[in-house]
């Protein structure tokens, strides 16, 4: 693909390449990601309604169009297919559905180190990637089947992409840019998302008001982003018209979760209470390193220098370093964790509008004049974007990680921009100064991944809350169910097992019976009008509810109406994780609703 001929842009890595104790640094962070995703696998199981959605592809046939009743009302057809080869390869049990999404929630780490190192630095690329290794959040999301982790590492791929497009001019890199997204799209409907943000090249040329030529350019990549994106999702919506109803069904769905204007700033504060429910140790300790981390590895004595190369650093005053440290401080006293990522992106923004030279500018190979920050403007749009758009929708915790992700990465740049690369001092060349510097380093970092396996313990922070209620109500429902049947002499006799609104229990029960053998037919129900039917003589009928159930509109009442038709075999006690919570209920509320209780009926 043909490049074409522009005004150079910044060269923003080292020329020596990255510093050995930084390349340890990040391996040590990459390991650390690692453990605090995939521990105690054990503890992961299908509970949220949406993972019940997504996995349970494999329970359906043709009739249902291998897939869970109107589950594109949910989600696109990508996540439940990587779900279902996953269960495929690695069985019902265990942690397999969430698999491909702690793949691509660890890859996303590696993924933004690296564009924050090639964006920003090796600075940058250290505190971004302590930032989102150790966020209780995105650790969360990742253990769960739903589609925000893939989201996110497709959404920052093509972003990348994008801006490598627009830096160098290149077709190629536009194209696969466009294809990135597009299977972005295929993940969550909000997947266009990555066409907005790519939108920022654009931007960027308007705002350093280049020649028509450039602004042409880029528009021209843009376009073919857009258009490679748009043929790439084409293939969703022309599945939807076959008996669907269309992308107007998914669109009529999803606006019922439109808070509109005025239930924006409503939204904005219950995402706010919802985030500091879920944030915990692990994001504390994540903060301390990003924050320390630069400040461990500037000269005490000073907050500016000079390199090698004869590129001068401004100085940082004393007094602007305590300032920002102070309003940080501030920020998670009051219990705002994520307010940490919050004041260092507008602070890397503010500094970006008002021209201040940031640090990273030895990375310009003596070119800081004609720098083009298309990676800093798109951020900037992306994040912008995500802080007006995601309240305007229902507070679920969820929404916010694509927000975190662009936070992070300004974050990083914010904090390059504020400390000085001390790390690149003539005295930090010995061998010796290097060892210590990365043996205290990894040293809190192992601090850090200690804090998180603390508060690993049962019903500590959310990120490892044991999700495994319902996976115990399934087996518990099918032995009873069995037992029952071996009393009165028919456990031969198949039985159909419906469960209303609760697609989690249903794939447990799938998976139950495969790994009992046992003869059961769950079904999942919507409705209650087919107790108005004679029960068939040659099965058994099993009616299982739980608590989504009880919150569906006209249930309470439809059970009361048949209820002769219904017996009460038992009830089943379990707790919910606040990840089933922070969906369902104000934090307010928690305690009362953790306990939960699930019915199986047995049809007369």
């Amino acid at each position: 693909m043909a490049k074409f001929p522009h005004e150079p842009t910044s060269h923003r890595r080292n020329p020596n390449g990255w510093p050995f104790y930084l390349k340890s640094l990040g391996v040590v962070l990459i390991l650390a990601a690692f453990v605090l995703r995939f521990a105690a696998p054990e503890r992961m199981a299908v509970e949220h309604f949406d993972e019940g959605v997504y996995a349970s592809n494999l329970w359906f046939d043709a009739e249902e169009a291998y897939q869970y009743p109107n589950r594109h009302l949910y989600a696109p057809p990508l996540l439940p297919f990587f779900i279902e080869w996953s269960v495929v390869l690695f069985g019902p049990k265990g942690m397999a559905p969430m698999l491909p999404n702690l793949v691509a929630g660890w890859g996303t780490i590696l993924l933004t180190g690296w564009a924050a190192y090639r964006w920003f630095g090796p600075v940058a690329a250290m505190v971004c990637m302590v930032l989102a290794a150790f966020s209780d959040v995105h650790i969360l999301f990742c253990r769960t089947a739903l589609t925000d982790a893939l989201l996110c590492f497709l959404l920052i791929a093509s972003v990348y992409l994008a801006a490598s497009a627009y830096e160098h001019r290149h077709f190629g890199f536009a194209i696969a840019a466009g294809v990135v997204a597009g299977l972005a799209w295929w993940t969550k409907y909000n997947g266009w998302l990555a066409i907005g943000v790519a939108g920022g090249g654009v931007v960027c040329e308007v705002l350093h008001r280049r020649p028509w030529r450039e602004l042409y350019l880029s528009l021209t990549i843009w376009c073919i982003i857009a258009l490679v994106a748009a043929l790439v999702w084409l293939p969703v919506p022309l599945a939807l018209e076959q008996g669907f109803g269309g992308y107007t069904a998914v669109a009529q769905n999803h606006a019922k979760y439109v808070v509109g204007f005025d239930g924006w700033f409503r939204s904005l504060i219950t995402q706010t209470l919802l985030l500091r429910e879920l944030e915990g140790p692990s994001t504390i300790a994540g903060m301390i390193i990003g924050l320390l981390g630069p400040l461990l590895v500037m000269a005490p004595s000073q907050f500016g220098m000079s390199v090698d190369d004869g590129v001068s650093v401004n100085r940082m005053s004393t007094r602007r370093l305590g300032i920002s440290i102070g309003v940080v401080t501030a920020v998670v006293g009051a219990g705002l964790l994520w307010g940490f990522v919050l004041v260092l992106a507008v602070l890397g923004m503010v500094g970006n509008f008002v021209g201040v030279r940031s640090q990273w500018t030895i990375w310009r190979a003596g070119k800081p004049s004609h720098r083009i920050d298309y990676p800093l403007v798109m951020l900037m749009v992306w994040f912008l974007g995500l802080c007006a758009a995601t309240p305007f929708y229902h507070p679920y915790p969820r929404l916010t990680l694509p927000w975190h992700l662009a936070a992070w990465l300004l974050a990083g740049f914010a904090i390059a921009h504020t400390t000085a690369f001390g790390a690149f001092r003539p005295e930090y060349r010995s061998w010796t100064v290097r060892r210590v510097w990365l043996a205290g380093f990894s040293v809190l970092i192992g601090v850090a991944v200690v804090i998180g396996g603390i508060a690993a313990s049962p019903w500590g922070q959310a990120a490892w809350q044991p999700r495994t209620g319902l996976k115990r109500v399934a087996h518990a429902m099918l032995d009873d169910i069995f037992e029952g049947n071996r009393k009165d002499g028919s456990r031969t006799t198949p039985y159909v097992v419906y469960v209303y609104g609760e697609p989690a229990l249903l794939y447990h029960l799938h998976a139950a019976k495969l790994e009992a053998a046992q003869k059961a037919i769950p079904l999942p129900v919507a409705h209650l009008n087919w107790l108005e039917e004679p029960a068939p003589n040659e099965v058994k009928v099993y009616l299982v509810t739980a608590m989504h159930a009880e919150a569906t509109p006209g249930f309470t009442e439809d059970l009361r109406k048949h209820a002769h038709r219904l017996q009460l075999v038992k009830s089943y006690s379990y707790e919910i994780s606040d990840l089933v919570l922070s969906d369902n209920f104000p934090p307010r509320e928690w305690k009362k609703q953790r306990l939960q209780k699930a019915f199986l009926y047995r049809v007369k």
